[in-house]
């Protein structure tokens, strides 16, 4: 059972991506099915936060229109890299809450 889930977490992990681009970062947190692209501009960023739930750690983008984009190590393989590589090209630092 226990290689089973691995599997569909690992394909579920292939499909989705972060693209840091020239003009901000697109998120596509969906299936080839389902996909759902979100756009942020590097100057619409409104901020970088964390905060660990469970032994996992969520981070979430949060844009100044509401829109936000949400992640972990279930998401993205090395969270926190993806993180301060967005924080590093909006000018934002990433703020860690308790």
């Amino acid at each position: 059972y226990l290689c089973v889930r691995l599997w569909g977490l690992g394909r579920a992990m292939g499909e989705y991506q972060v693209r840091l681009e020239p003009h901000g970062v697109t998120f596509n947190l969906g299936t080839r099915k389902k996909p759902a692209d979100l756009f942020l501009p590097w100057d619409q960023i409104a901020a970088i936060t964390s905060r660990r739930i469970g032994n996992t750690r969520q981070f979430w983008v949060q844009a100044r229109n509401g829109s936000e984009a949400t992640f972990s190590s279930y998401t993205f393989f090395r969270p926190m890299k993806v993180a301060r590589m967005i924080g590093d090209r909006s000018g934002l630092t990433v703020q860690y809450l308790k």
